[in-house]
């Protein structure tokens, strides 16, 4: 086999190694991340990407106590009521969205899986949330703010 031959051997065979290489760096860091949340995962524009399901269950359990809190103004035909998320009910579900976070580019078709724009990382509207709603009547916690005409 003569040197031309080598050097062309060598050129077809060195970028098939080096993508090898990257899948296989790819592929052992996956498998680290076994029960993280994979990486460039967002909830509520805070990156949750490489927590436990402790840390991402402890992150998601404050994010509730603060969506609890936010103003809610429901308008009616009579009025309008000011109150609070956690007044009327509203919630989210700790567990499961921590099941979402954590399921989130685990279902992608192998190849796809560290490419940008590949499904786990184009979710429309971000990562999901699972809420919960306990419906009560507004009742002596709303606030009768203004009368509609």
């Amino acid at each position: 086999m003569g040197r031309g031959r080598k050097l062309i051997w060598l050129g077809a065979i060195a970028p098939v190694a080096a993508i090898l290489l990257v899948v296989a760096a790819w592929a052992i860091d996956t498998g680290v991340a076994g029960g993280e949340v994979v990486r460039n995962v967002e909830l509520a524009g805070s990156d949750i990407g490489g927590r436990n399901a402790s840390e991402l269950l402890e992150h998601i359990e404050s994010l509730d106590a603060e969506m609890r809190s936010r103003p809610v103004h429901i308008v009616t035909p009579e009025r309008t009521y000011e109150t609070t998320a956690g007044e009327i009910g509203l919630s989210i579900d700790a567990r499961r969205t921590a099941r979402l976070a954590l399921d989130v580019g685990r279902s992608d078709p192998l190849p796809v899986r560290p490419l940008p724009g590949s499904p786990a990382s184009s979710t429309p509207g971000g990562s999901r949330c699972a809420t919960t709603s306990t419906p009560r009547p507004p009742g002596p916690r709303c606030e009768r703010s203004r009368a509609n005409p």
